[in-house]
């Protein structure tokens, strides 16, 4: 056998390229998890701040809304712009200061309140006047118009530097007595309102250099924003939101855009740890491949090359001796384990091969004997009832009998070890008519079988003889009407069946007898043979070789009232 080559410092500087190729792997993965983590965690903690302003902003634009509201539609209001004598309308003017002056001292961010008519007389009931609100093209169109009823928030364009920080809440003052059809608005109330409290939810839970925040209109300008967003994003119109949120009701959208998809200061402390752990690895790597190629010796590489061949079972080579007298002796004793184990294995499958054939014959012959006990019995006791009905004269009755003991005993030698339950259900059935017949039809039975189980597996010939060992024995010496109950149920993957009589039950010495007898072998049956329970021993028996120590007639119950028998099969479907 030509000796392997093997050049063991070109093999060791391949696996340690191997090894640092597999550790940057490795890391190049974990910090991209790692990258990846944090990106997701970022983009969660956006989400989570816009949801919050989305929630906080709303809030606060809807408590502005119902306080307009509130004012628009007192009547202390209503009656400024009525028809009453002056007195009444001076007294209302108070009123609503006092009115004005509780909803601003409630919200500081309302800063002035007034009324504006059609025709652009200004009435000042808290704070200053702003003369831009008067001026904008807009908001001069919403005043002037008695027909514009809507009530709405208004923001300034950004270039109104004198407005920007502000913007304002507006909703029409209608006539007294004004129906629905015929409304005029008299007065138009105006909220002047500053950007504090947006600007504070702006800056909810931010870390610094986080995240940036906006809010903007449907027409994609800008409402606010907090430092984040004016030190970063102010000035590049092109940077989109990394995610946005709607405020349906008034058509503002809040917009945030991540500032940290970038590894954070505990990332950088985690790569410079990976860092120092793999410069260290990568210099004791190569001391360590070296110091490995330099104590492995050649001879012992070639031992282990050879002993790998013997994984595949090949017991026929010895392994080479190497020249070196030491390892020679472990060489010498490994190639004695060789022949010994190649002896040992010789012999092991001589020995299975024997005792295969031995076991497979000693069951077939079990099998052969079981079946050929069926027959006869089944055909003595039906004949002894034909004889019983021809001696009464009962010639119909032999006629019907026959042909159904034709069709048991067609079924009974038709090849084929097994059937479907319902083919050894319909049997039973045949069985039970020849026995009706014989009792003058006083013979009751129910077969309650599940329709699921209808077609599985079941040996031929196991329920009727354990029906056929109740009428035989149990209605001995008794004038009870017989009653015999075929039940099944399935138990988990088997299926129990439950074969019940009326008859007169079996003594307790003789049932533990018999429930000792489906406990021996085969061989103890054949050298003792007793009569008791025999029909039933050759149905246990023929079901415990076909499918297992588990199966058979696991239970055989009694007491003076009937008997009943278990018979367990396990639940498999037929195929031919």
């Amino acid at each position: 056998m030509s000796k392997r080559s093997i050049n063991i410092r070109k093999y060791f500087s391949s696996f340690s390229v191997f090894i640092i190729i597999v550790l940057l792997l490795i890391q190049f993965f974990v910090l991209f998890y790692i990258f990846r983590s944090n990106m997701l965690l970022s983009q969660q903690y956006l989400k989570d701040n816009v949801k919050q302003i989305h929630t906080n902003v709303e809030k606060y634009l809807y408590q502005i809304e119902n306080m307009g509201y509130f004012i628009s539609t007192n009547w202390s209001f209503i009656s400024l712009y009525s028809d009453e004598p002056f007195i009444k309308n001076n007294q209302a003017f108070g009123n609503t200061s006092q009115i004005t002056s509780f909803v601003c001292g409630y919200d500081s961010s309302i800063v002035g309140v007034c009324a504006i008519t059609p025709d652009g007389t200004v009435s000042n009931f808290f704070g200053g006047i702003f003369n831009d609100i008067f001026t904008d093209a807009n908001l001069t169109s919403v005043f002037s118009n008695t027909k514009d009823f809507n009530r709405a928030f208004y923001f300034f364009d950004n270039e109104q530097e004198i407005m920007r920080d502000y913007f304002v809440y507006y909703a029409p003052i209608f006539e007294v007595g004004t129906q629905a059809h015929t409304a005029t608005k008299v007065s138009t109330l105006v909220f002047i309102c500053n950007k504090t409290a947006i600007n504070r939810f702006l800056e909810y839970n931010q870390v610094e250099n986080a995240s940036a925040y906006s809010i903007s209109d449907h027409n994609g300008m800008l409402i606010a924003s907090n430092k984040s967003w004016d030190n970063n994003l102010s000035k590049n119109p092109l940077v989109k939101p990394d995610y946005s949120n709607l405020i349906s009701k008034y058509g503002l959208y809040i917009q945030g855009i991540s500032l940290s998809n970038r590894v954070n200061q505990n990332m950088h402390h985690l790569i410079m740890y990976l860092g120092i752990i793999s410069a260290y690895i990568f210099l004791v790597l190569p001391w360590l491949m070296l110091s490995i190629r330099n104590y492995i010796t050649r001879p012992v590489n070639n031992i282990l090359t050879q002993l790998a061949n013997y994984n595949s079972g090949d017991l026929k080579e010895h392994i080479q001796n190497t020249g070196i007298d030491e390892i020679d002796i472990v060489v010498e004793n490994i190639n004695k384990m060789i022949d010994n184990i190649r002896s040992i294995t010789r012999q092991t499958f001589f020995m299975q091969d024997k005792l295969y054939e031995s076991e497979l014959r000693k069951t077939e012959a079990e099998l052969y004997a079981l079946q050929s006990q069926v027959n006869p019995h089944f055909l003595y006791n039906t004949l002894q009832c034909i004889r019983g009905l021809a001696s009464l004269g009962r010639k119909e009755d032999v006629k019907n009998i026959s042909l159904a003991m034709s069709d048991v005993f067609k079924y009974s030698i038709e090849p084929g070890e097994f059937v479907q339950i319902i083919e050894e259900i319909k049997i039973v059935y045949k069985y039970l008519l020849i026995h009706k017949i014989r009792f003058n039809n006083n013979l009751e039975y129910t077969i309650d079988i599940p329709e699921e189980i209808l077609d599985c597996k079941i040996i031929k010939m196991v329920i009727q003889p354990v029906v056929e060992n109740t009428m035989v024995h149990a209605y001995k010496d008794t004038d009870v009407l017989p009653k015999i109950y075929i039940l099944a149920r399935v138990c988990e993957n088997d299926i129990l069946f439950r074969i019940i009589d009326n008859g007169n039950g079996i003594d307790y010495e003789t049932l533990l007898l018999i429930n000792n007898q489906m406990k021996r072998s085969f061989s103890d049956s054949i050298k003792e043979i007793s009569p008791l329970g025999q029909g039933l021993y050759n149905v246990h028996r023929r079901i415990q070789l076909n499918f297992g120590e588990k199966y058979g007639i696991v239970n055989v119950f009694s007491n003076p009232n009937g008997t009943e028998v278990n018979v367990l099969i396990p639940y498999q479907k037929f195929t031919d």
